[in-house]
């Protein structure tokens, strides 16, 4: 059985997942590095150690942070291998069959929404003057993606594949969806703001027509969100356009 310090060094060594990083095959080495305390423990004979090593040097290929769930559940069925319950092929296959989805889902969720609307949060500040603003983006990002390794890691040793479904029951994609219009309006509101900055407070009918401003901006992002365009680069041209009123107004 796997102990507590294994997986914490397994843990430790899946942020070198892409370190190794190669168009043949991928993330292969950075997986295989990562499982090699955690193999090293549950197969004692040299000859079983190759094959497993051998399992995890082919094409391998997902989100770095999703990884984690698949990591941990195949500890735990190469665990079931040791003792003849699981055969070395049933592995490879679930690595397969998962990977895709997981790359796909990790994808939308921490580039696609998380990581836009953690940074569109940390100009905000910034936009005040806030110190903190470089603090408050590393703390939006970071607390859910160190959160999603430890949950997916842990659970998928201790639950096996039903760590799947637990992410399933996270509801990830409908989450980037709400995280993606939150961050337009975000943004919609930081250039309307930016537009009306001036150094003495603003008067209620600057006040209003900040508000109009960030109304407007929201609604035609919104149609072009109907339309089909991608809500992050809706959110990074308006970034852009935030920065250039800033500085020329």
């Amino acid at each position: 059985m796997v102990v507590g310090k294994t997986l914490r060094n397994v843990f430790v060594r899946m942020f070198f997942l892409q370190s190794t990083w190669n168009f043949e095959r991928m993330q292969n080495l950075g997986f295989c590095y990562a499982m090699l305390p955690a193999l090293r423990l549950i197969y004692d004979n040299e000859s079983e150690l190759k094959d497993a090593l051998k399992r995890h040097v082919e094409f391998f290929n997902t989100h770095p942070y999703m990884a984690s769930a698949i990591i941990g559940t195949v500890i735990r069925m190469e665990e079931d291998v040791k003792s003849g319950n699981v055969s070395g092929d049933e592995v490879k296959t679930l690595k397969t069959a998962v990977m895709g989805s997981c790359g796909a889902i990790g994808d939308s969720f921490f580039w696609g929404a998380l990581k836009p609307f953690a940074s569109i949060v940390s100009v905000l500040f910034a936009a005040f003057g806030q110190i903190i603003a470089p603090i408050i983006f590393l703390l939006l990002y970071n607390i859910p993606h160190i959160a999603t390794r430890i949950f997916g890691l842990y659970n998928g040793y201790q639950v096996g594949m039903q760590v799947f479904d637990r992410f399933k029951s996270l509801h990830l994609p409908l989450l980037s969806r709400r995280l993606k219009l939150l961050g337009v309006v975000l943004a919609g509101a930081m250039m309307a703001i930016l537009c009306q900055s001036r150094p003495e407070p603003l008067s209620s009918c600057s006040t209003m027509i900040t508000g109009a401003i960030a109304l407007i901006i929201f609604s035609i992002c919104y149609g072009l969100v109907k339309k089909g365009l991608s809500v992050q680069v809706i959110i990074y041209i308006l970034l852009i356009l935030s920065i250039g009123s800033s500085t020329f107004i």
